[in-house]
């Protein structure tokens, strides 16, 4: 913050975006309380008020970032280098997300080559469904496990139509959400 002030707020972005899952510095989680603004000359951070309350908000010209792509289990993620070389801090976002930044700057954006295009919903929808279907498969053999290791349950388990069933609906309701929150924030 002491080396990247604000920008007036007379300037409009170019487009906002509130995120879902976001991390900074060694695992900070800044989940749903981090919005970025997308400017021509650079990309401002702004924390929720509840969780910042000393957090002001900060504008990072775009030639000081740099940007590193990586793969995991939970998914892509694109990690944002802010600052010079000598004073970088970490922002880790979802790497869709930075794909939507890279689309609204195009040729200012910090990677090399030409934005990646706007996914299918099609492949959107079966990339959640293989997420659900994950999850599910996890919470369910979890339960089934679990209920018949438990001491005390003396053969009265609970039936495995209930053990599947039920992570399977409310992580179901959560997916449908996810999918259009999804689809809504590429659309931006």
């Amino acid at each position: 913050m002491s080396q990247y002030s604000d920008i007036p707020e007379k300037t409009q972005p170019m487009t906002r975006y509130k995120v879902r899952y976001a991390s900074m510095g060694l695992g900070v989680a800044l989940s749903r309380i981090l919005t970025l603004e997308v400017y021509k000359e650079g990309l401002r951070i702004k924390f929720l008020r509840l969780f910042g309350v000393f957090n002001r908000p900060i504008f990072v010209p775009w030639n000081e970032i740099s940007v590193q792509r990586q793969k995991s289990l939970w998914g892509n993620r694109a990690v944002l280098y802010l600052g010079p070389e000598s004073s970088w801090s970490t922002l880790k976002i979802n790497s869709d997300l930075a794909d939507c930044l890279w689309r609204n700057v195009g040729a200012l954006w910090p990677e090399k080559g030409s934005a990646p295009p706007i996914p299918p919903t099609r492949a959107i929808l079966k990339k959640v469904f293989l997420e659900w279907l994950g999850m599910t498969a996890l919470a369910s053999t979890f339960f089934i496990v679990a209920s018949r290791l438990a001491p005390g349950s003396s053969n009265t388990y609970p039936p495995i139509a209930v053990c599947v069933l039920f992570p399977g609906i409310v992580l179901g309701m959560v997916s449908i959400w996810q999918y259009f929150a999804r689809v809504r924030e590429i659309e931006k």
